[in-house]
């Protein structure tokens, strides 16, 4: 999980950490955006894995949607955002 999810062995517990430090607008940082586009696909994944496993079920293949309105929201220009 911690190569999936390119955080150090240090972090004990990597898949509750992150999603407790989302990005509250999208970042400037290119660095930022790109580790977000990275773990956060990978997130879902876990995550929709776990609950079929969970319930009894094997996983079907990973649906590319999970991850997109993030995905989306994380590629905006910090520019074209109104608040």
């Amino acid at each position: 999980m911690h190569q999936r999810l390119m955080m150090p062995i240090s972090i004990l517990d990597p898949l509750s950490n992150l999603p407790n430090q989302p990005p509250t607008r999208p970042p400037r940082s290119a660095a930022t955006r790109q580790s977000w586009t990275v773990r956060w696909p990978a997130i879902c994944h876990i995550l929709y894995e776990l609950d079929h496993l969970f319930h009894g079920f094997d996983p079907p293949p990973p649906d590319p949607s999970l991850a997109f309105a993030l995905l989306q929201w994380l590629t905006l220009s910090p520019h074209t955002i109104t608040n």
